[in-house]
């Protein structure tokens, strides 16, 4: 993928890598069966976004918004190289994840007010 996606997309079944979305507006949009990896979520605004069945692979979401973002059956990890995402002076505000693997993943400084954590 090679263009930044406009808010409330739909983005199924991509790989997308090493990528820099830098202060993108990403609100309310779906990442779907896709493979993310090397990501740098820096400051962007994904607001409502859902990701579902997703693997995320090495990815920094820093001052990024993620406030009502939903989670679902996703690995945010990568298990060779034991490291998980990082969430750094982010806005999680009401997230949910749910069925997901954190192992490894780093909350540093970020806004984790109403959080649900279901089955991870």
């Amino acid at each position: 993928m090679s263009a930044v996606p406009a808010a409330g997309a739909v983005i199924h079944g991509e790989t997308i890598t090493a990528f820099e979305w830098a202060d993108a507006d990403l609100t309310e949009s779906t990442f779907i069966d896709c493979i993310i990896a090397d990501a740098q979520f820096g400051g962007v605004a994904l607001e409502g976004a859902r990701f579902s069945r997703c693997r995320i692979e090495r990815g920094r979401f820093a001052r990024a918004d993620l406030r009502e973002a939903v989670f679902e059956d996703c690995v945010l990890t990568d298990a060779a190289t034991h490291a998980g995402v990082t969430f750094a002076f982010s806005r999680l505000d009401q997230a949910r994840f749910a069925r997901c693997d954190l192992s490894f993943a780093q909350f540093d400084r970020s806004e984790l007010h109403g959080v649900t954590l279901e089955d991870c």
